[in-house]
């Protein structure tokens, strides 16, 4: 299925470590991609192995070796935590992110 990849979004990636008071460290940007953003209406659980949780979103984009279960998504203004990265059919041609929202 083909997307319109015409929304931009931001990888991001919280450095291990804390700062000097004892917290968490904001998180740093990665890359910034052209992506489609697909909204799921329903309950979504990854396949065996993964997370199965209720997912609130999935990023269509093209290849790259960068996004990782772990990282995020900053998208309008919102943070989405990515569960599960998928090569479409093994042939690196497109990437299915699969998402939740960070409250």
């Amino acid at each position: 299925m083909n997307f319109d990849m015409r929304s931009s979004i931001t990888l991001q990636a919280r450095p291990t470590g804390q700062n000097p008071i004892g917290g968490t460290l904001p998180l740093v940007d990665v890359a910034t991609f052209r992506a489609a953003y697909v909204p799921n209406n329903g309950r979504m659980y990854p396949g065996a192995g993964q997370i199965h949780t209720e997912t609130d979103c999935e990023f269509r984009m093209r290849y790259s070796p960068l996004p990782q279960p772990g990282m995020y998504v900053r998208f309008n203004n919102n943070t989405y935590y990515i569960q599960t990265v998928d090569d479409e059919g093994g042939l690196h041609r497109e990437l299915r992110i699969i998402c939740k929202l960070e409250k």
